[in-house]
Parts: structure tokens; sequence; C-alpha cells
């Protein structure tokens, strides 16, 4: 195996040493393994029938990786410059740590492959692009106007070089606006208001950053009022943040109306952690997640530092408790599962008061 990184969706990836040796703990939920260098067609390896992985992996690189060239034009033929191109449907690779940061961000094969570091890019002046990272596959292409939604989606096949993408600047557009408020009903500023393109779950959980890219942002003034004055009428997906005060808000429109209102009520963090007696839960790590009334999952976050933050479904007990943890104010069950099934389940009730300890 030649040098690169790799991991899955749990396990930190890691880097092979200058012979191509690398060594990973794999546990039971761990399906793939991918090996990534820049430049390079990605291999990957899966367990076998039995669901175990043998003593030994030896992952081959491909050739090199391919690219995607191309020309963004209006109706007309006319090139256009400064729009957004890139893939929408890059492969998973996994959870990445960000140096100094002590977070982890999902990232996709292509970006790592990508000498760039991203297989997301903006025309130049002729209206040219080149996307490069690619595996040998045809991929889902957006070339799109930012700021307004606008644009084009075509399937093109890796390897192409005379791609021509057509952006009709004459589409439908209308007006988005709405206000944001915390569970008081006081207006909030200085939220920022992201709207993209609406994918599904998963897809936009490893293809963030494409998203993000091909989206639009506005921020709320005092009276907590935002404003997009022109967006494609398309299904679209709203996310709304500010800081690590509240948790972020996502919400999916479909077919809205022109000029659409949308009302966000965003909900306060609050900071807890658990602590037990001796004799408490075994081993160092648990999973732990909090469950809300209709038995779906709530996120839960650490703090690493000033405005970073890590999602967390695997907690490192310290000195028979878990560290401060957040998140939005309201009623949960906790469920605490250990290696030999379900420790504890418990009620929990956040407020915003403090750090609250619950001992068990």
């Amino acid at each position: 195996m030649k040098r690169g990184g790799f991991g899955s969706g749990s396990v930190p990836p890691r880097v092979a040493d200058g012979t191509g040796a690398f060594e990973i703990a794999l546990g039971g939920g761990e399906n793939s393994v991918h090996a990534v260098l820049p430049g390079f067609v990605s291999a990957r390896a899966e367990k076998g029938p039995d669901g175990v992985w043998p003593e030994e992996l030896v992952l081959v690189l491909g050739p090199r990786a391919l690219e995607i060239r191309g020309r963004v034009v209006d109706e007309t033929g006319a090139p256009l410059a400064g729009m957004h191109v890139g893939v929408l449907d890059g492969e998973a690779f996994g959870a990445v740590g960000e140096l100094g940061s002590g977070t982890s961000r999902m990232k996709r094969v292509e970006d790592m492959a990508s000498a760039a570091g991203t297989a997301t890019y903006t025309t130049s002046k002729d209206g040219a692009f080149r996307i490069d990272g690619l595996q040998s596959r045809a991929y889902r292409v957006l070339a799109h106007e930012p700021d307004r939604l606008w644009g084009t989606e075509v399937s093109v096949e890796a390897g192409q070089s005379a791609v021509e993408i057509v952006i009709d600047r004459e589409q439908g557009s209308g007006r988005l606006r709405g206000r944001v408020t915390d569970q008081r009903g006081d207006p909030l500023r200085d939220v920022v208001v992201h709207a993209s393109r609406a994918f599904g779950a998963e897809e936009d959980h490893y293809n963030r950053e494409a998203n993000e890219l091909h989206g639009a942002s506005a921020r709320t003034d005092e009276l907590g009022v935002f404003s997009f004055p022109s967006m494609a009428l398309l299904d679209v997906q709203l996310r709304a943040y500010r800081g690590l005060e509240f948790q972020v808000y996502h919400r999916a429109l479909s077919d809205f109306e022109d000029p659409a209102e949308v009302d966000i009520q965003l909900t306060r963090n609050a900071e807890f952690r658990i602590e037990w007696s001796e004799g408490g839960p075994p081993g160092a790590a648990l999973s732990m997640g909090l469950e809300v009334s209709d038995g779906s999952q709530a996120l839960m976050y650490r703090r690493y530092g000033e405005g970073s933050i890590i999602c967390l479904g695997e907690v490192i007990l310290e000195g028979g408790s878990t560290p401060v943890l957040f998140a939005g104010e309201g009623s949960y069950e906790v469920v605490l599962l250990g290696e030999n099934g379900e420790v504890d389940r418990f009620p929990l009730e956040l407020t915003g008061e403090g750090i609250q300890t619950v001992h068990r």
C-alpha cells in the first residue's frame, strides 16, 4: 500500500509510514476501510462474508485520480465567471481530525484525493473549471450562481474534458424572509441563516462543504429579521445558528410561494455532566444518547476550546464522571450503553442555569 490516510465513520484515521505500513484497531461496527493519497484513485476494503476482519489488510491504490474539465455558459453561450462548480455525490471517507482544534469533520474521498483539498471550484473569467481527485465513475455535478441557488445539475463521467454546462439566468426567482426568536419569543440579532439545496440527511452529512458553498447566507437585524431578496424557487434546506449559545436549527422548504415567510425559533444550549458514586458504570467509555419523546436521538456536544465543538456518541469518563457536555434545553431520557448492553436509563431536564450535575 502506498503512503496515505484511511479511516471509517467511527475510527480515527491513521497515516501509513514510509513503507506503507499502518496499524488500526477495528471494532465490530466498522464495515469498510479506505486508503487515500492525493492524486490517486482510493482503495477500499470491506469485511468478509463472516463479518470478521483479517489480521492483515493490503490496500492497493488505483491509477491517477481523474478530472472533469469544462465551461459554464449562459443560455446564449456566453461564458459565466465566478460560478461555483462541484460534485454533489462524493464518497464518504470518515471523520478526520482538524489540526489543533480537537474536533473532527466528515470528509469525502474526492476532497482528500484532490490536489486542492476540495472537489468544488469557481469558474475563471472564460467560464472554465477543473474538478480533480475523482474516482472512475459518473458524478452529479452542479454549476451554480453564488448566493441565489440558481444552477444546473448534470451527470458527468469522470475523465471528460469538454463538458459544457448551461445556466439559464432567466429562470424564476422569489423572495424568502423571516424572523428568528428564542424560546421566549424574544428576537435574536446576528443569527446566520444559511439556505442551500436540500439534500438527503446522509448526503448532506458527508457533503457539507459542497452544500455550504452552493448556498446563500443572511444575518438577522435587531428585530430578528432576515431576508433573501432573490432565490430560485426550488427545494431549500435552511440552517440557522449563532455561536455555541443555541442549538443549530434545520428546516427543509419545498415548493414555497413568493414571497415565503419563515419563523425560526432557536433552542438555547444547556451544560451538564453526570457523576457516579463508587461502583459506577464499568469501563472508561460509554455509548451515550439523549432520547426525546418521539424516540429520536438529540444531538449532544462537548466543547473543545473557543468556538470549537464536537458531536459525541461515545463519552470518555474522567474520574467517574463525564466531561461537561451540552445539548438544547428540554426534557430527555438519557440512555447509557456499556459493553454488555444497557447500563442505565433515566430522565434529564436541561435548563440554561449554569452547569447541571446529575448524580447516579
